[in-house]
């Protein structure tokens, strides 16, 4: 019982994500800004809730800052390949009891995505928690 409303949750939560946040994508530059509903890592780094513009450096880095600038990071990636285009941009994170970590960036328009290295304290929360949730925050 206790797994079912776990899961029913969990998809409750994406389901709100989805809703709540927005965006805009400007893929022909590789930056995009998007509003992140609730705290996140990224890399070593935690953020706060808030709007965060990221870009894409080099073919494995990625600028992650918020619109204030008060927090700001670059973190290392690998490359994820689709067959098909995206028409939006969007953000994949993995979640293990209510804590975020960025995993995926997909641009507007480019099939090749970037694949956030996990930190050690995602690998270790990874090994302590069987049920990982996904968050996904799409741009249109």
């Amino acid at each position: 019982m206790g797994r079912q409303v776990h899961m029913w949750f969990s998809v409750l939560c994406l389901f709100v994500l989805m809703a709540v946040s927005n965006g805009h994508a400007q893929s022909a530059s590789g930056t995009f800004t998007a509003r992140i509903p609730f705290e996140f890592s990224a890399g070593n780094q935690l953020f706060p809730a808030g709007e965060y513009k990221l870009k894409a450096l080099l073919q494995h880095t990625l600028s992650v800052s918020n619109q204030n600038r008060r927090a700001a990071t670059n973190i290392s990636t690998n490359s994820l390949e689709l067959s098909e285009v995206p028409a939006g941009a969007k953000l994949m994170f993995h979640g293990y009891n209510g804590s975020y970590y960025l995993a995926q960036v997909w641009m507007a328009g480019d099939n090749v995505g970037h694949e956030v290295i996990k930190s050690s304290a995602e690998k270790e929360l990874a090994k302590q928690s069987p049920d990982r949730q996904v968050a996904l925050v799409i741009l249109h």
